[in-house]
């Protein structure tokens, strides 16, 4: 199945983590002919102006004036670099529950969010915005972190693991090698010595790589089998310079589903090389309000109505 990727959403709060987000967002849209939204949630936002509830208090005048103009500020500067169509939202509630929103509303196919990481017991707790988003979205998400942005997706790893289906991200993989001419490093998993989880995983490989041969997408396998198989895929996407890592991520509760979600979550927290965490089950959440700026472009004067 080909996959379309035709909308993009990138949320921000100004810091440069996010910034490096937008930029890298904005180069996959240029190169999908896809459209960006960016997104602001005031309830993330650094600048602590916001005193009361009161839609008409001169705090919050304030501060929306001061996020729109940043937002006007970064849709001239993509739309100028990067030639692509950029829409801005500006959302006021929970931030996990306003991008859901936004990605339903909008049917957006990606998201693209930067993370600073995480470390001891804010790992374990998994408390992060960006987890959640992650754990909740209906559409793939690509995390980065707050590194020099690398345009170039030469090398993308392909981690095969017994424990769960995956062959699903070959669609995508297929989609982004594709337009970034890359090279798929397919790397088995296998974190037993029993021979079934071996036979699944090579199984695994030989349907993907006969996959990606009929799509003309080069790749190469690697094995590795340890007890700590998450260190060793950042290892191995290390060495070979990798540009990007896809994993499959679950919310059921079957024992792979656990598996998967451990290894996941420690090649997001842990990866200084771009994520692309890929969810198949659906997830739903509460409508919340969003309101939207108009659609601007290189052919339109960029103004955010106020």
């Amino acid at each position: 199945m080909v996959i379309n990727i035709r909308r993009i959403l990138v949320p921000t709060d100004f810091s440069e983590t996010s910034n490096h987000a937008i930029d890298k967002a904005s180069r996959i849209a240029s190169l999908f002919g896809a459209e960006l939204y960016i997104i602001h949630v005031m309830e993330s936002s650094p600048y602590k102006l916001i005193k009361t509830d009161d839609p008409k208090s001169k705090e919050k005048v304030v501060l929306q004036k001061y996020v729109m103009d940043k937002l006007e500020g970064i849709t001239q500067r993509i739309t100028e670099q990067y030639h692509i169509t950029v829409n801005t939202l500006l959302g006021e509630a929970k931030v996990v529950e306003v991008i859901d929103d936004a990605v339903k509303e909008n049917k957006i196919d990606l998201i693209v969010m930067g993370t600073r990481g995480a470390s001891g017991i804010r790992e374990v707790l998994i408390g992060s915005n960006a987890q959640k988003i992650v754990n909740g979205s209906a559409c793939p998400v690509i995390t980065l972190k707050n590194s020099p942005v690398n345009f170039d997706m030469s090398n993308v790893v392909l981690p095969m693991e017994s424990w769960n289906n995956s062959i699903e991200k070959l669609d995508y993989v297929t989609s982004f090698a594709r337009n970034y001419k890359a090279n798929v490093h397919l790397l088995g998993i296998i974190e037993s010595r029993k021979r079934a989880d071996m036979r699944k995983v090579l199984t695994l490989l030989n349907e993907a790589e006969s996959y990606l041969k009929e799509h003309n997408i080069p790749s190469v396998r690697k094995i590795i089998a340890s007890e700590n198989v998450a260190k060793e895929t950042l290892e191995y996407a290390q060495e070979i310079k990798a540009n990007l890592i896809m994993v499959l991520t679950e919310r059921e509760s079957r024992i792979g589903s656990v598996l998967a979600g451990v290894f996941a979550r420690h090649i997001i927290n842990h990866s200084e090389i771009p994520v692309m965490s890929i969810k198949p089950a659906m997830y739903h959440a509460e409508k919340v309000t969003l309101k939207k700026q108009p659609v601007h472009n290189r052919k339109e004067h960029s103004n955010i109505n106020r």
